[in-house]
């Protein structure tokens, strides 16, 4: 029951990270397309550090 629980647990953390990561790519692509003089680095450890 513990195991499964746990696999559980960290399936849905798994879930959350890749939705985090493809709404971050998104934001980070529309940011760029919108003005391309924004470091994609800066933006990236900006974004990463806030949430």
């Amino acid at each position: 029951m513990f195991l499964s629980s746990m696999i559980l647990q960290w399936s849905y953390i798994h879930l959350k990270i890749r939705t985090h990561w493809m709404f971050t790519n998104l934001a980070l692509f529309f940011s760029v397309k919108k003005q391309k003089a924004v470091p994609n680095e800066q933006l990236f450890a900006s974004y990463l550090f806030k949430s």
